[in-house]
């Protein structure tokens, strides 16, 4: 997703996707780090990655839609 948010649970470490929708975090130093992923319009993604394994595999994520009512503006 274009300029979704990326960042670190826990942590002030996050960035934004660009237009393409890739990112890249750096100086992250725990083993195991919890990366969440939003959007306007979007559910939340989070899962659990190690960096040094995502470092040699980018990750393919895929946001979903919210579902829901939304009422129309007048």
């Amino acid at each position: 997703i274009p300029f979704a948010s990326v960042y670190v649970s826990g942590t002030t470490k996050g960035t934004v996707a660009d237009e393409f929708g890739q990112f890249r975090l750096t100086g992250l130093t725990d083993p195991t780090v919890l990366l969440v992923v939003s959007a306007v319009g979007y559910d939340a993604w989070q899962r659990s990655v190690s960096p040094a394994q995502v470092a040699s595999t980018p990750l393919a994520i895929a946001l979903m839609p919210q579902t829901g009512n939304l009422n129309e503006v007048a």
